[in-house]
């Protein structure tokens, strides 16, 4: 046997008997075990030296893939074993204890960081509320999605308390959470285009993207980031890429200047979704940002003024008919008082008509009472002995 091979043999069973010394003190003591990330950034340090991430101010993720997958790794250990699974983000901002510092100074044991940094704990905030969120739903999906409504409290994942439990249990029942997570699932079903990078992060996948340091453009980084090596490109994707190529090789009028790469992107993004957040996502300024926020300004302007205008000629059309409505009660109105006058007129008439009745009446009834009178004279003179 070799020298080498040997020392090779001594090293896997000092490594062996290492590894079990330390699986019996973490039963002894009762210690979580570390995570994956944590295991082998622990090997780094052993070695002499810690990683160092590199973060950019604006971006979510260190640009590196090796460095984005550790620290996304050492955060969820974090996550997983030391931190608590509150029902809301607010609620870790609000707690005595203060988690997020925690969770930087975790993180800094293990990587070289400085948590002092504004950028540093922007991504260290970002990746504990990403690392919460998702530690919530799994535990929703394994633990709670499909178990009788009688063993839920009963069915408690390890390493989470029972009043932590006990809280997500009671908002995951309420009518208003189960609405939105219908809602929500709903929408990941609405999604059209799916990227393909995996667990890598946009950061990672535009930094590896680059060729002697130049940046690939905002189409390459599209294709890329949704190309599946086992499918190929979606049919919706395709179209997107399609669209994208031939707007960018479109001849441009003179006097009017080429549209960029990320205006394309996000022109044709727009299309398929109007909260599409590609670009963000991949860190990307976009120049054509400012162009459509003035572009949707415009619009906006456009919009009001057409409004106004519309107001305006309804206020004209009012006041007109306000006008005629006017005239039109008014000649109402006279025709009103020229009936009222008839009545009145024909009151009077009435009136006088009732009048010369009455004294008809009364003459009449003086003409009939001097008739009855002669009649009576008449009769009595008849029957008298002299005229016999």
């Amino acid at each position: 046997m070799s020298l080498t091979n040997l020392v090779i043999i001594l090293v896997t069973l000092s490594s062996c008997q290492c590894l079990k010394l330390q699986n019996q003190h973490q039963r002894s003591t009762g210690s979580q075990p570390l995570g994956k990330g944590s295991t082998s950034l622990l090997s780094s340090k052993s070695m002499g030296h810690k990683l160092q991430p590199t973060f950019v101010e604006g971006k979510k993720r260190p640009e590196q893939p090796l460095q984005a997958a550790k620290l996304a790794s050492e955060s969820g250990t974090v996550v997983r074993d030391h931190m608590p699974i509150y029902t809301h983000w607010k609620h870790y901002k609000n707690d005595a204890r203060d988690h997020m510092k925690d969770h930087r100074s975790y993180l800094a044991n293990r990587l070289e960081i400085d948590v002092d940094d504004p950028t540093t704990r922007d991504v260290c905030s970002d990746l504990l509320k990403s690392g919460v969120r998702q530690q919530c739903y799994r535990l929703k999906r394994k633990y709670f999605n499909g178990v009788p409504e009688n063993e839920v409290l009963s069915n408690k994942p390890p390493g989470v308390s029972e009043v932590d439990w006990v809280n997500l249990v009671k908002k995951w029942s309420t009518p208003r959470d189960q609405e939105t997570s219908k809602m929500n699932k709903q929408n990941r079903k609405e999604v059209r285009l799916h990227q393909t990078t995996g667990s890598r992060s946009y950061i990672a996948q535009r930094f590896s993207m680059k060729v002697n340091g130049e940046e690939a453009d905002s189409i390459d980084l599209f294709k890329s980031s949704h190309y599946s090596k086992n499918k190929g490109y979606s049919d919706l994707a395709q179209e997107a890429i399609d669209a994208m190529e031939t707007t960018r090789d479109q001849a441009v009028d003179e006097g009017e200047e080429p549209k960029s790469t990320n205006e394309i992107v996000s022109n044709i993004l727009s299309e398929f979704s109007k909260s599409s957040t590609f670009l963000v996502n991949m860190g990307i300024k976009s120049c054509g940002s400012s162009q459509k926020s003035t572009t949707s300004s415009a619009a906006r302007i456009r919009d009001l003024e057409t409004t106004v205008e519309e107001q305006r000629l309804q206020c004209e059309i009012a006041s007109r008919n306000e006008v005629e409505l006017r005239a039109t009660i008014g000649s109402q109105q006279e025709e009103i008082d020229r009936l009222k006058k008839q009545v009145e007129e024909g009151k009077e008439a009435n009136k006088k008509n009732e009048e010369q009745m009455s004294v008809l009446n009364s003459k009449q009834q003086r003409t009939d009472e001097l008739l009855l009178r002669l009649i009576s004279q008449s009769t009595i003179g008849s029957g008298s002995p002299n005229s016999q």
